[in-house]
């Protein structure tokens, strides 16, 4: 685990030459259009980093298409993402290793028109979210241009979840050897502690929160008054374990239930609404954008995160921890290895029955848990406001390119 007093960028930073006063210039590459859709996690951090990164450097975009633009409220529109896939279309393995060489292929015309845009502006380095079988990378490599990755997840393995392929070993593999080129690689929540790469250049970091944000609540004290205000936040994903939430709420007896109230904040949500409206409080808010979602969190009193892969980061827990929310997390690496049981209330991972211990403790004894809330805000001003995130970014950047 992290010693806390530590800062957040302490280790494996591989760079420690002074950067010099000039300004380098830089071009943003996006690749998946996915990741601009509005009401996701990943959207709302490629902005901060295009406008945290222009604070330091002369940033050119290069982003696809965005996907439509989210609506308030929209998610009342969307399909649950719970809906098994038809499983008939995805029995071959031979089909889903022809899936992953067709993304290949596509993904190396994508690389090529990029590296002509890249070249075309003549910029110091590319900084680069990475994506599923990207070449992008090894192109730059091979010109000699220094190539920075933001990595949050592991791309060979998000495509399991819909087909089965001969070549996840191979992908695996490539994705492996491309942090391992890069001059520098950003692993978002703790995915370096995964890879273990030899070549040490690299860094695990955090998510983080706007300044405005955290100080809108400065003066924000968490009343027990009444109802306790639980709030889950999501662009619902299976890896965010709804019927974990569902069954550690059914587990609760009538008496704790009637002492709760939950706030739905996100899209995808309607099966846990439609699950539970029945036997507890529950308001469904839709998609709120930042305004509203700090007016609403002043409110809240338990920020919740019902499941997460082990190395993953989430957004949610420092919106949720500025705002003075007790937060409760499943006991995994990447939430044990930033935060300690001062700060967090940790229950155990896929454990139903040890969340809704948790919540009957924390429903019939809120006072008790309060001071967790206060800690987590001081922490998250003290390391995680996005200007000191990206800051400690830029100048493991620009001491990387002094050095070379």
């Amino acid at each position: 685990m992290q010693n806390n007093d530590a800062p957040p960028f302490a280790e494996h930073s591989g760079c420690d030459v002074l950067s010099k006063t000039k300004q380098f210039s830089c071009a943003y590459v996006v690749t998946e259009a996915s990741c601009l859709d509005s009401s996701s996690g990943a959207c709302h951090h490629i902005a901060t980093g295009i406008r945290e990164l222009r604070k330091y450097f002369a940033l050119q975009q290069m982003l696809p298409r965005p996907h439509q633009r989210h609506q308030s409220n929209a998610s009342k529109d969307r399909k649950s993402p719970l809906v098994p896939l038809p499983k008939n279309i995805y029995k071959s393995y031979l089909y889903g290793s022809f899936r992953d060489l067709k993304a290949f292929t596509i993904s190396i015309a994508k690389a090529l028109i990029l590296l002509r845009e890249i070249l075309r502006e003549d910029v110091d380095f590319v900084y680069v979210r990475a994506a599923f079988l990207d070449p992008l990378p090894f192109f730059l490599y091979i010109l000699k241009i220094p190539c920075f990755i933001e990595a949050n997840g592991l791309q060979f393995e998000g495509r399991q979840k819909y087909y089965s392929s001969l070549l996840v070993p191979v992908n695996r593999w490539i994705e492996r050897l491309t942090y391992s080129i890069a001059q520098h690689v950003f692993f978002v929540g703790s995915y370096g502690d995964y890879w273990q790469l030899k070549s040490k250049n690299w860094s695990n970091v955090e998510n983080g929160v706007e300044s405005d944000f955290l100080k809108s609540f400065s003066e924000c004290e968490k009343v027990f008054s009444g109802k306790v205000h639980i709030a889950l936040i999501a662009r619902l994903m299976a890896h965010h374990q709804p019927q974990l939430l569902i069954d550690s709420i059914k587990e609760l007896d009538p008496t704790t239930r009637s002492k709760l109230c939950l706030h739905l904040i996100g899209s995808g949500l309607e099966t846990i609404r439609d699950e539970l409206h029945t036997c507890m409080d529950v308001v469904d808010h839709g998609f709120l954008n930042r305004d509203e979602l700090a007016e609403n969190l002043k409110q809240i009193h338990v920020g919740l995160i019902p499941g997460v892969p082990k190395y993953q980061s989430q957004m949610k827990l420092f919106d949720y921890g500025a705002a003075k929310c007790v937060v409760l997390v499943p006991k995994v690496h990447n939430f044990q290895r930033w935060f300690n049981e001062s700060e967090i209330e940790f229950f155990e991972p896929e454990d139903a029955k040890s969340l809704s211990r948790t919540i009957t403790d924390l429903a019939n004894d809120p006072s008790r848990f309060i001071q967790k809330g206060d800690r987590l805000h001081q922490r998250i001003a003290q390391d995680f406001t996005w200007d000191k995130i990206f800051a400690a970014k830029a100048k493991i950047i620009k001491n990387c390119l002094a050095a070379k």
